[in-house]
């Protein structure tokens, strides 16, 4: 089944299904836009830059449903969201979310120093064609390679050839920049010659509002 994926800064990304589902909603985010009349809601974890809480907590009073690590869950709910309408998932869960297949992988946020803690962080594996990692390099456990993959640009976490061995490994028929609000024109066009040259994947960058055929 093909999904019209629609970009709307750093990591957010809605995916226009039955019921729109809009992906790490956060505040670096046109979040006006991403979540307007959203249903379901997808949050990787709980850093700012995925989850504008004020705002996903006046989406779930309209009537969205959010599915999320723990942590993420709690804050919702401790900002004043309806404890039934925010549900936890975890590595292994499968939700049937606006007529789409949605597997829940991973659990830790790539590391960021010895001296920080781990957080939690989950990938999301969309009708086993697009997967929107989080800040993770997520494994797909020997799952078939999915049509599109979402990859992070810039992060305090992120190693460029690391990058690439995940996209290599993964071999995507094309890969959509995310996570890029750190980054310059010119880290951009760096991480694509890059990514380009070293992987066989096409790389499309999406303007805000601009939409890509997935699957």
């Amino acid at each position: 089944m093909s999904v019209v994926l629609e970009r709307w800064g750093h990591s957010c990304v809605r995916l226009l299904a039955q019921d729109p589902i809009v992906i790490d909603p956060g505040v670096y985010s046109d979040l006006s836009q991403a979540l307007a009349g959203a249903r379901q809601i997808l949050v990787t974890h709980e850093h700012g830059d995925h989850l504008a809480v004020p705002a996903v907590v006046e989406a779930v009073a309209g009537g969205a449903e959010v599915y999320a690590p723990a942590p993420v869950v709690d804050q919702l709910v401790g900002a004043g969201a309806a404890i039934a309408r925010v549900h936890r998932v975890q590595d292994g869960d499968r939700l049937d979310l606006a007529g789409l297949d949605v597997q829940v992988l991973g659990e830790w946020h790539a590391p960021l120093h010895p001296a920080m803690p781990r957080f939690a962080n989950v990938g999301f594996l969309i009708d086993g064609a697009l997967l929107h990692p989080g800040d993770a390099y997520v494994d797909l456990a020997g799952r078939p390679t999915p049509d599109t993959v979402l990859a992070p640009v810039a992060a305090p976490w992120l190693l460029l050839a690391d990058l690439v061995d995940w996209v290599r490994e993964l071999a995507p028929r094309q890969v959509v920049p995310v996570h890029d609000a750190p980054a310059s024109e010119v880290g951009r066009d760096l991480w694509t010659r890059w990514v380009e040259r070293l992987c066989d994947s096409t790389v499309t960058w999406l303007a805000p509002g601009e939409r890509l055929l997935v699957g």
